[in-house]
């Protein structure tokens, strides 16, 4: 499962982790620099403090009420079965794992099946949007991990 991890990194690319954290193996990583707040120009800054006066009004929200979806609500378990489902009709050997706080799907690949994977993955797609509905296939993000990484 994705875990995010403070850290900084100095002047030669050394990542040092603001916190301990336990793997049961190497794993792979992404590291995202963010800006530093003196990198921010002041007029940004002094801009969005003016916009968020102008924006952040229940008038504003209301004219643009039309452009926010209605929420959306999945039932994860007819999710799981129709994930589980496609997997199967295309004879993946996969782990799928939920997370229903982040509308995630972690979809764990054996090394051996990568190549199966990336052949199939839009007919995978193609077959949970069969049996889901467009608005609910849209709020869902998958996340492919292979053992291989």
């Amino acid at each position: 499962m994705r875990q995010t991890i403070e850290a900084t990194i100095d002047e030669q690319g050394n990542v040092r982790l603001l916190q301990p954290i336990q793997l049961s193996k190497p794993r792979r990583a992404y590291v995202t620099i963010l800006a530093d707040e003196q990198d921010i120009p002041e007029t940004a800054l002094l801009s969005e403090a003016v916009l968020a006066g102008d924006w952040d009004r229940p008038e504003e929200d209301a004219a643009w009420s039309h452009l926010h979806p209605a929420p959306v609500h999945l039932d994860w378990g007819q999710v799981r079965s129709v994930v589980e489902a496609a997997a199967s009709e295309l004879n993946w050997n996969v782990e799928i794992s939920i997370d229903t706080a982040e509308n995630l799907i972690v979809v764990s690949v054996p090394e051996n099946q990568d190549d199966l994977m990336v052949e199939t993955e839009f007919d995978f797609y193609a077959l949970i949007m069969k049996q889901l509905s467009q608005d609910v296939f849209k709020t869902i993000n998958f996340f492919f991990v292979s053992d291989s990484d």
